[in-house]
């Protein structure tokens, strides 16, 4: 009766033994699986940080050219305004020579009036 409970224990020992094992295999292989899940995350997040690098040094980019083509534009729009003043000032310079010719005229036109009655 002894021998057939060691024979029992040592059948429900290697029975415990090899339940045992196969929960450690199974624990391996879902850390093995989860191992991968989080290598792969990982390089998911690598790929994303170095989009997000990419693409922050895409919008650096755009914004200085796009302040380049802003710097243009008013440099050009103050060139308008200065050509605009200048034209400007130019047809005031010319109406007032205009004037003074004019001005001119009649005077020597008086002059030989008076002249010519004399």
């Amino acid at each position: 009766d002894e021998v057939d409970l060691t024979t029992d224990t040592a059948a429900a020992l290697k029975l415990a033994e090899t339940a045992l094992e196969v929960r450690r295999e199974e624990a391996a292989a879902k850390r093995a699986k989860a191992d991968a899940v989080v290598g792969s995350q990982h390089a998911d997040n690598t790929r994303a940080e170095a989009q997000l690098v990419q693409a922050k040094a895409a919008e650096k980019a755009a914004d200085s050219s796009s302040q380049m083509i802003k710097m243009f534009l008013e440099d050009r729009d103050q060139e308008r305004k200065a050509l605009a003043l200048r034209a400007e000032r130019d047809a005031e310079a010319e109406e007032r020579r205009r004037a003074h010719e004019t001005a001119q005229t009649q005077l020597l036109l008086k002059v030989v009036e008076k002249l010519s009655q004399a």
